[in-house]
């Protein structure tokens, strides 16, 4: 069976809240760039079968 499959990723990210709009700041060496992520979800809005996955990532200390 054929497959379409739609991705959208950001990584090193904040997310913040403007005006009842999320925005999602990716952060790299060179540059900040800032998306619309409520543009991105209202286009799942009614689609069945999302998957949807947000990390975080954090260091642990090590033992002494």
């Amino acid at each position: 069976m054929a497959k379409n499959s739609f991705k959208t990723s950001f990584s090193k990210a904040t997310i913040t809240k403007e005006d009842n709009i999320y925005v999602i700041t990716e952060y790299t060496k060179d540059e900040i760039k800032g998306y619309n992520l409520s543009d991105v979800l209202d286009e799942l809005v009614g689609v069945d079968g999302i998957t949807l996955a947000i990390s975080k990532d954090t260091e642990i200390e090590p033992i002494d």
